[in-house]
């Protein structure tokens, strides 16, 4: 194991994840921000940098989640896909598109949203909830008493081409920047983003609820949800 080699790749992580969170700015592309990091997990799987990924807070208070928000893992290998899927112990799974966004964590109690909060860390993330309020096509009252749903804030790529593609560099950047801020004009600018939610978990027995079922309480909220396969056998 090259320790000069690690801490290099540890410093690249850092340094792109700086520049992505903190200035809203893109230093590489996403292909090669997964080529560093899938060589770091060969040489150092338990590098702290793994568990920092997506952490920078720094406009909002600092919320403790319930349960981790895990990220997810990355391949481009069938092979990979393959042995991850006997892992699961289920030969049944379900593949929704990946959207490219900003995953957050919206809670509910007594059927009212009262908190809105971003991934960060998984452990830790930044309060959001007044630029939530904002977007439209978020329920402010659910059928279930209490619950949390999970997913991810994005922009439209024909909404960002219609009215930013001139000012900024990326919707997905401009989607983060937009969250984080504060202003009337950031709050205003949260009409032009898009929740997409992917997990329902209620507050009595979650495990109960299985996968399908969960996107069927998204439905009947009244949440945007992925596109979704069942029944995928790999």
């Amino acid at each position: 194991m090259s320790k000069e080699r690690i801490d290099a790749l540890v410093k690249l992580i850092d340094e792109a994840d700086a520049a992505y969170w903190d200035r809203n700015e893109t230093i590489i592309t996403d292909s090669e921000y997964d080529k560093i990091v899938s060589e770091l997990s060969l040489l150092d799987p338990e590098n702290d940098v793994f568990n920092q990924v997506g952490r920078r807070v720094s406009s909002g208070e600092s919320v403790r989640h319930r349960e981790r928000m895990l990220s997810l893992g990355k391949t481009t290998e069938l092979e990979e896909i393959s042995k991850w899927a006997k892992g699961v112990g289920s030969p049944t799974l379900i593949a929704t598109p990946k959207v490219d966004g900003v995953a957050v964590s919206i809670k509910y109690d007594h059927h009212i949203l009262v908190q809105a909060v971003t991934r960060g860390d998984g452990t830790f993330g930044e309060d959001i909830t007044a630029n939530v309020l904002a977007i439209p096509g978020i329920p402010n009252r659910i059928h279930e008493e209490r619950a949390e749903v999970r997913g991810e804030i994005c922009m439209f790529k024909t909404v960002f081409d219609k009215l930013y593609m001139s000012d900024f560099a990326n919707p997905r950047n401009l989607a983060a920047g937009t969250l984080k801020g504060k202003s009337a004009e950031h709050i205003s600018r949260c009409g032009d983003l898009t929740f997409i939610g992917y997990d329902f978990i209620p507050d009595t027995m979650p495990d109960q609820m299985n996968m399908l079922e969960r996107y069927g309480a998204l439905i009947g909220n009244g949440f945007n949800n992925a596109p979704y396969r069942s029944n995928i056998f790999i």
